[in-house]
């Protein structure tokens, strides 16, 4: 993929570089050794066991359209088992979509978007059956949320899904362990 972003909040800075949006993976090296650490940690085999449990439900429906906001580099939609009709997913980080294409490259229909929440806007309204979100609204600005779930609610079908998962081992382990110590 040769696409270059850079993020609204980033406009007037270096334009030559390609910009990795979350700021996580400088290169696609850096991409690749996180993506091997997550393969194996308990932390993320149990938070695919969380949201195989919300998925359930919808496995074995038709054919969807499935919007991965966040999408990083695939292999947590791949290990969901899904079918989709359409899939579009949408990164800040080029390195991480380089590595969707090829974890997804037995999906047929469907188109990865380096961007922001700002790419939302240019997806159709009422046209997307399940809209997955993992990990991805704490790191969005208050105007950015604002903006995600106005797009969330123009861009879902009626009665259809929407699956967030917030929280990540960092914030669990300081976040949570820090209050719990309130809670007593």
């Amino acid at each position: 993929m040769k696409i270059k972003y850079i993020p609204p909040h980033l406009k007037n800075k270096n334009k030559s570089k390609v910009y990795d949006g979350a700021g996580y993976f400088p290169n696609l090296k850096s991409a690749i050794n996180y993506q091997n650490k997550v393969k194996t940690h308990v932390y993320h085999k149990d938070k695919v066991n969380c949201i195989n449990f919300l998925v359930n439900k919808i496995k074995g429906k038709n054919k969807l359209n499935i919007l991965d906001f966040g999408c990083g580099d695939g292999l947590l939609f791949k290990k969901l088992n899904l079918l989709p009709k359409k899939y579009i997913g949408i990164d800040v980080s080029l390195h991480m979509l380089e590595l969707s294409k090829k974890n997804l490259s037995n999906i047929k229909n469907k188109s990865l978007i380096v961007g922001g929440v700002d790419k939302l806007k240019k997806i159709k309204s009422n046209s997307i059956d399940l809209f997955l979100a993992f990990n991805v609204i704490g790191y969005l600005t208050d105007k950015e949320e604002k903006i995600f779930f106005k797009e969330v609610r123009r861009i879902l079908k009626k009665n259809k899904f929407f699956i967030s998962t917030n929280g990540n081992e960092l914030f669990d382990l300081f976040a949570l362990n820090y209050f719990s110590a309130t809670w007593i």
